[in-house]
């Protein structure tokens, strides 16, 4: 629906800061005639103007990459599993934020970046120190490589981490059902 197969048009997909989970905020962006470019919000099929999209892990920062082969768009995000629980039940490293969890990174895939579907967990942590967040991909052949900010028993908290992870999804494009 949104494709321009003239090449003049992309979209800025960024972190929806709302307070909820599994959405992403998204911008259209025209390439005008003399070269400068227009910023609009994009349109839906029903004509209603859309500002943000379904997106697994939206909340976050996410990473969203195109496969060639498969013409799927591949998803990694982090995995909020209880944004409905109370401030005051987290622990400390959470700042009374429920969607903020980064202890789980999961991979979805989609034919249209609007409709998701799950492909499984890349990594997932025994608590929230052990967070896997600010995830970027690759594909390499038939697999997908997976660099992420990580942290482990001695991160200061789930954001200010110690080290960085390496991950791969070994046959990725096997997911897609």
């Amino acid at each position: 629906m949104w494709c321009d197969p003239t090449g003049h048009t992309f979209h800025l997909w960024m972190r929806a800061h709302t307070g909820g989970t599994g959405y992403a905020a998204i911008a259209k962006v025209v390439e005008n005639d003399d070269g400068s470019m227009t910023t609009t919000i994009e349109t839906v099929p029903s004509g209603k103007r859309m500002l943000f999209v379904p997106c697994p892990g939206g909340q976050m920062k996410f990473h969203i990459l195109y496969d060639e082969v498969t013409r799927l768009f591949w998803l990694l995000s982090t995995q909020a599993t209880d944004s409905m629980c109370r401030p005051e039940r987290l622990s400390p490293g959470r700042y009374n934020l429920p969607n903020n969890q980064r202890d789980r990174l999961q991979l979805h895939f989609s034919k249209n970046c609007v409709d998701w579907c799950f492909a499984g967990l890349v990594a997932a942590g025994p608590c929230d120190t052990y967070s896997r967040s600010y995830a970027s991909m690759v594909i390499d052949g038939g697999d997908l490589h997976v660099l992420s900010r990580s942290g482990d028993e001695r991160a200061k908290n789930a954001h200010d981490v110690n080290m960085i992870t390496f991950h791969t999804v070994r046959n990725f494009r096997e997911l897609v059902y």
